[in-house]
């Protein structure tokens, strides 16, 4: 019993894709991988492999890609901005640098630009997706 098999599914919101590889072996050994944020994917998986297969290890590899943008929420801390900006012109004034602050300047500073993106949602279409694939 060595095997290999691949499906996907897609929905309004995502796109499934379901990897399995199978091996010989006495036991059924299932072995789930997906990142974290789809972690209420691997029960209704097993429950349909377990179903279905007796024995052999059986590797699961599930890759969900969003289709739609996550809305992302950037802070600015404009007191750092402006406290660099006061601190850039008295270089210039001294002729110690020569161009503008800019903002690639600005993002390559430690916790003055932050982004952080809303955590994706995993629902019944998502498992009926994974289920499918």
């Amino acid at each position: 019993m060595t095997g290999f098999g691949q499906g996907s599914a897609s929905g309004e919101r995502h796109q499934v894709s379901v990897t399995l590889r199978s091996v010989n072996g006495r036991f059924l050994d299932l072995v789930v991988r997906l990142d974290e944020p789809y972690r209420a994917l691997e029960a209704p998986l097993r429950a349909r492999l377990e179903e279905q297969l007796r024995r052999g290890r059986v590797e699961i590899n599930v890759d969900v890609r969003a289709l739609q943008a996550l809305p992302a929420r950037v802070t600015i801390q404009t007191g750092v901005v402006e406290a660099l900006h006061r601190a850039w012109h008295d270089l210039a004034e001294r002729g110690l640098v020569a161009s503008e602050l800019t903002l690639g300047d600005l993002l390559r500073i430690p916790e003055v630009v932050s982004v952080q993106l809303a955590a994706d949602q995993v629902g019944e279409e998502e498992q009926s997706l994974a289920l499918a694939a």
